[in-house]
């Protein structure tokens, strides 16, 4: 079994693997989604074994990259391991990513 850190540090990394994504190839579309298939287990994993650490998972939509802020907070809004005021909160880290111009659009996330 990975710690909970094993998890984030495979989740930081598949983010970053994504950001390179090219719609126009067909092999990059694989990869990106090969990416966003293993950061959704690995976010399952951390919800089913690491109960006590959904918190810290939490925090994670403040990372500095943002990136990682837009991918996880939509990974918060998603699962039901969230409080509805923890979901509000990630929508509002989307929302201001998006209006800021730091992010383009919502399908670039996952």
């Amino acid at each position: 079994m990975k710690t909970y850190e094993q998890y984030i540090e495979h989740i930081l990394k598949d983010i970053e693997k994504r950001k390179t994504f090219d719609y126009g190839d067909r092999n990059s579309v694989r990869r990106y989604n090969a990416a966003a298939d293993r950061i959704a287990k690995d976010v399952t994993a951390i919800e089913e074994q690491y109960p006590d650490r959904i918190n810290d998972f939490f925090q994670l939509i403040y990372h500095p990259d943002t990136e990682v802020a837009h991918a996880l907070a939509w990974y918060v809004y998603e699962r039901k391991s969230f409080s509805v005021k923890q979901k509000q909160e990630a929508i509002r880290v989307i929302q201001h990513l998006l209006d800021s111009g730091e992010i383009r659009g919502v399908a670039a996330v996952h």
